[in-house]
């Protein structure tokens, strides 16, 4: 319920399915749009820019993507958190800053933070999350 202009957002989660599915962490969420932070079990990321349209369907905008060999693969646990400070958006991967960059498009102010769990062709999609951490950065 509540709305967060700089927040630290950590998770730690269990792949318990056989599949390749993300993790995301979400901040900023608000009307005008939000940050998401997709993290694949399959060592990949991105960082997306997402709005609701006015048919009520989702558009995604690409900011950056990369791979990370700190992400453990398979049935493992890690830990994810990410930054979004000012016009700055920092994703860390099993502790490690993995990805920084700086905002100059969007410029949300504040919003709401929230975190899912997506697979886009395998089923089914287990992950546990063990805890979630909501602090100031």
């Amino acid at each position: 319920p509540f709305t967060y202009s700089s927040v630290r957002l950590d998770v730690r989660v269990n792949n318990r399915g056989s599949n390749n599915n993300n993790v995301s962490l979400i901040c900023r969420k608000s009307d005008a749009g939000w940050f998401e932070f997709d993290i694949a079990n399959n060592g990949l990321y991105e960082i997306l820019y997402g709005q609701i349209r006015p048919d009520n369907t989702v558009a995604y905008t690409p900011i950056a993507d990369g791979g990370s060999n700190k992400i453990k693969p398979g049935l493992q646990e890690n830990e994810y958190g990410i930054v979004c400070q000012d016009n700055t958006l920092i994703l860390y991967i099993n502790g490690t800053e993995t990805r920084r960059l700086e905002d100059k498009k969007y410029l949300l102010p504040e919003g709401k933070v929230g975190i899912s769990v997506s697979s886009f062709r395998d089923v089914p999609v287990i992950v546990d999350f063990y805890w979630v951490k909501i602090s100031q950065p």
